[in-house]
């Protein structure tokens, strides 16, 4: 649910995948106010008070047009791919840092040892399985 303060990603429009924090927002008509996004001239007229002119302030976007953002989500979740990847790196040393690149990739290599590579091809769902739920637990 999209509330005042939280960060915004605007999907469609003239400021698509601009980010910006909701300022404002307008429940009945399922609309919200996004800081520096949708501009438009507003022309002022003066008064006593104020000095008339023309300002640039922020317009209402439609809430289905916004993206909430998580930035912890998307901190865990950068920290977990970069494990990952960090893992399945050491695991490919560890198997292939006997060979060389032009062995691996002959097609000798493959012929030979292609239960191995599907084997591989096939535990890195059971790997990450096993570390999504380690790290859920821990």
């Amino acid at each position: 649910m999209i509330k005042k303060g939280l960060k915004v990603k605007v999907l469609v429009g003239k400021d698509k995948n601009k980010e910006g924090e909701v300022i404002e927002i307008d429940r009945a008509n399922n609309r919200a106010k996004v800081k520096e996004t949708n501009m438009v001239k507003k022309h002022i007229k003066t008064t006593k008070e104020k000095k008339g002119g023309i300002v640039s302030k922020e317009s209402f976007i439609h809430i289905s047009n916004l993206k909430l953002i998580d930035e912890k989500a998307k901190k865990i979740k950068l920290f977990f791919s970069l494990l990952y990847f960090f893992i399945i790196i050491s695991f490919l040393l560890l198997i292939f840092s006997k060979l060389s690149i032009s062995d691996i990739s002959s097609y000798e290599f493959i012929k030979n040892n292609i239960d191995k590579l599907y084997f591989f091809k096939n535990s890195n769902l059971i790997l990450l399985s096993i570390l999504f739920i380690l790290f859920t637990i821990i």
